[in-house]
């Protein structure tokens, strides 16, 4: 006997119920060994999340406690010298310094001065004042999550009290002691499409001792429910997969359990033969009217044809009903038992509760002594019955809190990182539904909830919304042509695979021809620098004098150790073409006016990624050389995610807002790309947002990372749009892209590793004062 348990789907997913149940049936039909189905619905609960983020806050807390009276005491002696910081010190015991040394860099210099410090081996403040701004700096920004972490928690605890459900699916077998419990998940995974796992046994129902009463189970501990088992007597009408999702319904805790024992062929070819000559000699009689008889002679001979294909099943359902009191208990029951009407009648059979609830332990059917009575299915049937594995709600705790499934009113919480896969999210949505605000929620909860690194590019600001949230904990960096970018800057790791100089060429001619573009429209009417086309000969010619020019470059050498465009224009003059001088024209009159100061010079932008958050805002860059700004960032990154300096056992997002400006330029998308193709081993997860589908499904790069994101997650569409994308992701339905162009402000459809979610996004009070009007 084993247990595994079936990772369940949202089954509006399924395009053809009917070949559905026909695969899950026909699995049960070459199961020849008792098999029990088992649905358990709970309320959800947010308990791991509250105890995790409980035991960070803790760590922070104490940090805090420690922390801030130091810190106060920092600022003051640097106000007016009201207070001494080494004051602050000398009170701290050798637990409480250790706990503040955590917090700090492991520079050998800081952490000999804080030693002296504590030591009272320093007299003066003064002494190596910038040791004591690096100290407070580090203190705020190891404890500034902590207001947030107050209200998620707070949050949390919120929506614990919003009759939220899960539920879990398990699958019991009795299969032969010659087949291993491998072969069976190998089978399953097959059947049902989705993950199986090996479990221990199913998860205790009651969570207390229980006195059978006559028709009900009593607990013998206050605070625990009341139980109540009811089985099925009959089985009418059509069913589909659906059928007895409306039992799962409820806002009560309830399980379900579809037992099945398959019949030999010849044991079922019997009955359906006994079955049919008993109903046919009824129907001898002409002055007798025997609808049942009629009814019988039809289903038999429908089984007989069947059973070539099919086999014979018996099958019982029963159901766990729970109630908080005697009362809610008497009237949950009398719901659940009309709520599927003629088609499932249940009925409650008054001492054998506790026999009955054998029904959810390891004791196989014919050991039981149960008041049931079985129903015969085809195994077609079966697979109906077993469509309920199609009732999904997510169960998960792991990882962020992403909305609320708005159908079956769960939390959606998600780890992009798990299981060491591939983390890239796409978002999408049209301006003004939601799309910012859920960056800007989705960056702080990312930072100050789960203690990831994040990296934003934006060109609308919304940096300073949350620099302005995070404080210390974000730095925005605001660029315009009044800083100086040298597009010869190495963006490529010298241990880059194939060699790092023929990637960084073929860069930097992609960054020469934005720079060399001339301004004109897009597909889409927008302005924009339409990039310079070189012919054959000249993007030759650019070849031969970048790999020149970086043959005496060390690709990590500092910025100032970096050639600069007009070192590049004396090698094109040198090599004497008339392609080259015609560039080399072309670059020095374009570096000749006001251009020089920005891209003949080293490069000032300070790509400093030393925060949790780093935001870096190209709002004030002409609109006409965004893209070419997006190039430049995009070669940082590529070069900071390979820094063998940087701690990657932190997993950073990447958040590119307004993914078109990237997907202008070739060489920038593809590097881009080429990020997204290696980012799982540096834990970067590459997080593009745009408004636009043919962003990510008309550039073969941009394509490339939508196919190869993890998660989708799309507000918004207008209707060509929407169906665009239905087009491109085929766990859509016509109903899901219909919802795209009709929701509101807030609503998103979700899209975790293949399961589909329409979702409401959801913020804390914190959240909500700080990106209001986002």
């Amino acid at each position: 006997m084993h247990t595994f348990k079936l990772g369940s789907f949202p089954i509006e997913q399924i395009s053809d119920l009917h070949s559905f149940e026909w695969r899950l049936g026909q699995w049960y039909a070459a199961s020849t060994y008792p098999v029990r189905q088992i649905a358990v619905s709970r309320r959800f609960d947010m308990q791991p999340p509250i105890t995790r983020l409980q035991k960070t806050q803790q760590h922070m807390t104490r940090l805090a406690r420690q922390a801030e009276p130091l810190l106060a005491a920092i600022d003051a002696w640097f106000e007016d010298q009201s207070a001494n910081p080494l004051d602050i010190l000398a009170a701290y015991d050798v637990e409480e310094r250790a706990w503040l040394t955590s917090a700090l860099p492991r520079r050998p210099d800081l952490q000999a001065f804080l030693a002296a410090a504590c030591n009272g081996q320093i007299d003066n403040p003064d002494t190596a004042k910038d040791h004591w701004v690096t100290i407070a700096e580090q203190l705020a920004m190891a404890i500034w999550p902590l207001p947030w972490q107050k209200e998620m928690i707070r949050f949390y605890q919120a929506l614990e009290e919003r009759h939220l459900r899960s539920i879990e699916h398990y699958l019991l077998t009795w299969e032969p002691a010659d087949m291993s419990a491998q072969a069976v998940q190998t089978q399953l995974r097959h059947a049902f499409a989705r993950d199986v796992k090996i479990s221990e046994g199913v998860p205790s129902i009651l969570g207390c001792a229980y006195a059978e009463e006559a028709t009900r189970l009593v607990p013998l501990q206050p605070g625990y429910p009341y139980y109540a088992v009811l089985h099925s007597y009959e089985v009418r009408g059509e069913w589909n997969a659906l059928s007895l999702h409306p039992l799962l319904e409820g806002n009560f805790d309830l399980s379900v359990v579809i037992d099945v024992d398959t019949l030999p062929r010849n044991k079922a070819m019997r009955m359906a033969e006994t079955a049919h000559a008993a109903a046919k000699l009824v129907q001898r009689d002409d002055t007798l009217i025997d609808t049942r008889a009629a009814r019988v002679l039809h289903d038999s001979e429908r089984v007989m044809h069947e059973l070539s294909v099919q086999s014979l099943h018996l099958v019982t359902i029963a159901v766990l009903v729970s109630g908080e009191t005697e009362q809610a208990l008497e009237d949950n029951v009398a719901e659940i038992m009309s709520r599927l009407g003629t088609t499932l009648r249940l009925t409650r059979v008054a001492g054998a509760q506790g026999e009955l609830m054998k029904l959810w332990s390891p004791t196989p059917t014919k050991r039981l002594d149960l008041p049931t009575k079985p129903w015969n299915m085809l195994s077609q049937g079966v697979g109906c019955c077993a469509g309920i594995i199609g009732y999904h709600r997510a169960s998960s705790t792991k990882g962020l809190l992403w909305g609320l499934d708005a159908v079956r009113r769960a939390p959606l919480f998600h780890d992009p990182f798990g299981n060491n896969q591939a983390a890239h999210m796409c978002i999408l949505g049209k301006t003004g539904y939601g799309k910012t605000w859920f960056l800007n929620q989705m960056t702080l909860r990312a930072t100050a909830i789960a203690g990831w690194k994040v990296i934003g590019i934006d060109a609308f600001r919304n940096g300073e919304r949350i620099e302005q949230a995070a404080g210390i904990g974000a730095r925005c960096n605001w660029f315009g042509l009044e800083s100086s970018v040298n597009i010869l800057d190495v963006v490529y790791d010298k241990e880059e695979e194939g060699g790092w100089i023929g990637k960084q060429v073929q860069h930097v001619i992609g960054q020469l021809a934005m720079l060399l573009g001339e301004p004109g429209t897009n597909a889409q009417g927008e302005e924009e620098l339409l990039p310079r086309r070189f012919s054959i000969a000249e993007r030759g010619l650019l070849d031969q004098a970048l790999s020149a020019l970086y043959a005496q470059v060390d690709p990590d050498g500092l910025p100032h150790e970096m050639p600069i465009l007009s070192d590049f224009v004396a090698i094109l003059e040198e090599l004497g073409e008339e392609e080259t001088d015609r560039l080399a024209r072309d670059l020095r009159l374009f570096l000749s006016g006001s251009m020089a100061a920005s891209f003949n010079a080293t490069t000032t932008i300070d790509w400093d990624f030393a925060s949790d958050i780093n935001y870096f805002d190209f709002s004030n860059v002409p609109e006409t050389l965004r893209a070419f700004y997006y190039g430049q960032a995009i070669g940082a990154i590529n070069r900071y995610m390979r820094d063998g300096s940087r701690d990657r056992s932190r997993p950073t997002l990447l958040l590119i807002d307004e993914f078109h400006y990237v997907t202008r330029t070739e060489a920038v998308a593809r590097m881009a790309a080429e990020i997204a193709k290696v980012a799982r081993k540096y834990r970067l997860a590459v997080v593009p947002v745009d408004q636009n589908p043919t962003t990510f499904l008309d550039n073969k790069y941009g394509l490339f990372i939508w196919e190869n994101s993890t998660g989708k997650v799309l507000f918004h569409l207008d209707d060509l749009p929407a169906r665009r994308v239905g087009d491109a992701i085929s766990d859509l339905t016509s109903e899901h892209v219909a919802f795209l162009s009709q929701a509101v402000a807030g609503q998103a459809i979700m899209i975790f590793n293949n399961d589909v979610y329409v979702t409401n996004v959801e913020t804390n009070l914190q959240e909500t004062r700080a990106f209001a009007g986002s």
